[in-house]
């Protein structure tokens, strides 16, 4: 416990907060985790399959915005553009497919706020990898498919994105598509 809240402190998580959401149990077990952390350092979540499904509804994403806040979302630091993306609804979108098109409006819109104002670096964080070895690779259950994929990475690569990072793999991973890099952190608690 101790050592995870450490490291912690220090990382960046993405996704999966829980195993399973409706259990009040684990989510007590994270608010209680996380009350732990370093109040100086603010918390950004990032959704994972294990908070919103793996194919999202409209009754999951609500409970993850009422305990959570936002499941997509931007805020600039120090000059660089940090967008927070909910992969769960790029990889199945099909029983909100109204949220897929609200978020690829968002993320035209933050991305090209920060290319507009000059952001030293945009960083996206997902769950899901966009890619784990090359961008064209056969759609897995551990990346973005790639009818989806594609669309993402043109929008990333067209606005500057240097970095995507990730979790869902339960590995480390590093991989480029020309100027952007996929990086895929492998779990604090279940490597």
């Amino acid at each position: 416990d101790t050592r995870i809240v450490e490291g912690v402190n220090r990382l960046i998580v993405t996704g999966d907060m829980v195993t399973d959401p409706d259990d009040p149990a684990q989510v007590a077990e994270l608010w209680r985790i996380t009350e732990q952390l370093n109040p100086d350092i603010r918390t950004y979540w990032v959704p994972g399959n294990h908070d919103v499904g793996n194919s999202p509804t409209s009754q999951s994403l609500q409970s993850y915005r009422e305990r959570f806040g936002s499941d997509y979302y931007a805020f600039d630091h120090k000059g660089c553009h940090f967008v927070v993306v909910n992969s769960a609804v790029c990889f199945d979108p099909g029983n909100v497919l109204q949220e897929w098109d609200d978020q690829l409006r968002f993320l035209r819109a933050t991305l090209g706020h920060a290319t507009r104002n000059g952001s030293r670096r945009i960083l996206v964080f997902t769950h899901h990898s966009l890619f784990l070895r090359e961008p064209d690779e056969e759609d897995s259950w551990a990346v973005v498919p790639s009818e989806r994929r594609r669309i993402l990475l043109d929008l990333f690569k067209d606005n500057g994105v240097s970095f995507v990072f990730s979790g869902h793999w339960h590995r480390n991973g590093y991989a480029k598509d020309e100027n952007l890099e996929m990086i895929t952190t492998g779990p604090v608690g279940f490597p």
